[in-house]
């Protein structure tokens, strides 16, 4: 299944590609671990009195940050559409299987379900879409968290199109319910096959390239709503600094130092820097 194409030609898809190509999903996942950035950052919006009960919200934050949780969302909680839907199945194909295919969408849906998301993007002093979209106009923080286990976190891979996959479904479908009847593990190629439909969770329309997202996808193997909290060290992330917007608040900039001391983080502040050409703005340690 061609999932990710070569056109942008990028050295860690197409690498990646090669091992699962190879059968060497272990060799994939080694590959995609040495590749996660050590810092990774997250935007995080404060909610003004446009908003119906905005300081309980922007305290359910706050407080998040101040015990050690992060909040994982629900796919069905995302702002995309195509949240988790890289992947077209070809019905017309499956269906002469004898696959059910209404089963096969509740069982797709039941195990997305289960699994809570948390975005990340590279950089916080030059991406202004980033501070404009998720930290609402720069009133919100951004949060430099540094990745301490990587298993958990993965690159964003984006495309200009779905891609539509037949037969491998069927096949791998076939293996998996031979080796859970025999107690045998499935071959390399099945598991490479499983891997690459799980990466899929982590592809998006090239309209989103601008993020340069990492995302964490965690298996709470039960449902979880819109979403669920987690402590940070489960999920391999620590927080390293806090980053507080241009235009925040003086009420929200306290609150945020006081947390900076609490959980003994850096907190830094956002300004303009009119001497910079690059549209960049520069950050004032303050803790």
């Amino acid at each position: 299944m061609n999932l990710f194409t070569r056109e942008d030609d990028r050295i860690d898809k197409v690498r990646l590609i090669d091992y699962l190509r190879n059968g060497d999903s272990k060799g994939a996942i080694a590959y995609k671990n040495e590749e996660i950035p050590r810092s990774l950052y997250k935007y995080y919006l404060l909610f003004d009195s446009r908003f119906v009960h905005f300081e309980e919200e922007n305290q359910k934050r706050l407080r998040l940050l101040e015990s050690g949780e992060f909040w994982l969302s629900s796919y069905f909680n995302l702002n995309g559409p195509y949240e988790l839907k890289a992947l077209m199945y070809d019905e017309s194909q499956l269906a002469p299987a004898g696959t059910d295919l209404q089963r096969l969408h509740s069982l797709v849906e039941e195990q997305q379900s289960r699994y809570g998301i948390g975005s990340f993007s590279t950089n916080f002093s030059r991406n202004m879409p980033m501070w404009a979209h998720y930290a609402n106009n720069h009133n919100g923080y951004c949060i430099e968290y540094e990745v301490t286990d990587p298993r958990y976190v993965f690159k964003v891979l984006y495309e200009k199109s779905r891609h539509q996959t037949k037969q491998l479904p069927r096949d791998v479908f076939e293996e998996v319910k031979i080796a859970m009847r025999d107690g045998k593990r499935p071959s390399a190629r099945t598991e490479s096959i499983l891997l690459l439909l799980f990466l899929s969770n982590f592809v998006k329309h090239d309209v989103w390239s601008y993020e340069d997202e990492y995302r964490i996808l965690y298996n709470f193997r039960k449902r979880i709503g819109i979403g669920r909290s987690i402590t940070a060290p489960k999920l391999g992330i620590q927080p390293k600094r806090i980053y507080l917007g241009l235009a925040i608040s003086e009420q929200h900039r306290t609150e945020l130092l006081a947390i900076g001391r609490t959980i003994d983080c850096e907190v830094w502040q956002m300004v303009f820097d009119d001497s910079n050409a690059q549209f960049e703005l520069k950050a004032d340690r303050l803790l």
